[in-house]
């Protein structure tokens, strides 16, 4: 297997575990949605959202579900 290959391999195994264990949601369709390597984007393939990670926790703490504990993440 080639290095770039491995890397890609590597790459979608994290994405898959970051979806599996923290069951990212996108806030505007609830599709799984992606975190990029460094943790500063999420998207989804499925309706095209792309925002900071930033934008993506004030977006999900205004979520009833999960405003109690997001609420310390407000600015």
């Amino acid at each position: 297997m080639t290095l770039k290959k491995r890397h890609e391999v590597d790459r979608v195994k994290k994405i898959e575990y970051q979806l599996e264990i923290l069951k990212i949601r996108c806030p505007k369709c609830a599709n799984p949605a992606e975190v990029d390597d460094n943790w500063d984007f999420v998207k989804c393939q499925k309706c095209g959202l792309s925002v900071s990670y930033a934008e993506f926790v004030r977006l999900q703490s205004e979520n009833p579900e999960y405003s109690d504990i997001l609420s310390d993440y407000k600015e």
